[in-house]
């Protein structure tokens, strides 16, 4: 069987024998394998593990300065994740795709189980294979699957921002134009079903609506705040939205209306309407100016002039929640 091998971070990994589509491995490892090793470790044939890298491009990454191919610890992952993908009946093209399309994080997230079994499928994995493979209808049942059965703030924390941060991560590192529209069309995808959950979630009308949110950023641009608003109704909170079809002049108007006990603007700038709204409300209405801030999600600005607190959505929840009587 043949063992690893220790590469040499100088000369050795990063001149004559490393060029081509063949690169030096990750800092974060200083070991490479050879076909007979990998085989043993993940129980794939020598054989198979050519043909994936022959027909797929799912292989080694690495050429020592003698001309072998070597696996590094990211190309291993590569070749599992391929492997889980076809035991669970994904297509090789496909999966290829998939395991091809991932790096750090994305890998890591993808081979990552929630119950701790490293043989199982995840919700996340799942979801990333069909970002990747751009299959709508797998998305839109598992989008919805996610969300129906756990709160939404544990679907987001666990699952969906995850997935949202590696899509991201993809679609700007230069991975071309296929995977930013993969991106978007699940973004999409996850505000429809977001959707359709505040609509099954909402509160009975009441006559008085604690918070109103007004965005003036489209829907896909607003995901956190989706979450946020379906994390507070179902905390048994009454809400109401308005998107970019209202100008701050409009929300102004409306708020002075409903009367809410809190105005949550996502994008709106502080127009001077809105602030004279807001002043004829003082003491009935507060208003927190809300922006998205990755990784940390987004940021809370009390009133016009307040201070800016950076938080994650569910923080959010409890920070909001202690504004609403």
């Amino acid at each position: 069987m043949s063992r690893p091998q220790r590469t040499n971070r100088g000369k050795a990994a990063g001149t004559s024998g490393a060029t081509g589509p063949f690169g030096e491995p990750d800092a974060g490892s200083d070991l490479t394998w050879g076909v007979g090793a990998v085989s043993s470790r993940l129980s794939v044939t020598a054989s198979t593990l050519r043909t994936w890298e022959r027909r797929y491009g799912v292989g080694p990454s690495f050429r020592t300065q003698g001309g072998h191919r070597r696996y590094t610890e990211q190309d291993i992952e590569r070749v599992e994740l391929m492997r889980r993908l076809l035991t669970r009946g994904v297509s090789a093209r496909d999966a290829a795709r998939v395991a091809r399309s991932l790096d750090g994080e994305g890998l890591d997230l993808a081979l990552r189980d929630r119950n701790g079994d490293p043989t199982g499928a995840s919700p996340t994995q799942d979801l990333l294979t069909a970002v990747a493979s751009g299959d709508r209808d797998e998305l839109s049942r598992l989008f919805a699957s996610v969300l129906r059965q756990t709160p939404v703030i544990e679907a987001w924390r666990d699952v969906l921002a995850p997935v949202l941060r590696q899509m991201t991560t993809e679609s700007g590192s230069g991975a071309g134009a296929e995977a930013a529209d993969a991106a978007s069309a699940a973004s999409e995808l996850l505000v429809r079903e977001l959707s359709a959950l505040l609509a099954f979630e909402q509160q009975p009308d009441r006559g008085h609506t604690h918070i109103l949110f007004a965005r003036s950023l489209p829907a896909v641009e607003a995901i956190p705040l989706m979450v946020l608003e379906v994390a507070l109704v179902q905390a048994g909170v009454t809400t109401r939205t308005v998107g970019p079809e209202l100008d701050g002049r409009a929300v102004a108007a409306l708020a002075t209306r409903l009367r809410p006990d809190l105005l949550l603007t996502w994008g709106h700038p502080p127009t001077p309407p809105l602030r004279r709204a807001m002043s004829e409300l003082e003491g009935v209405t507060s208003v927190i100016r809300a922006l998205p801030a990755w990784p940390k999600e987004m940021s809370l600005r009390f009133g016009f002039e307040g201070p800016v607190v950076s938080t994650d959505v569910e923080d959010a929840v409890g920070i909001i929640l202690d504004h609403v009587p």
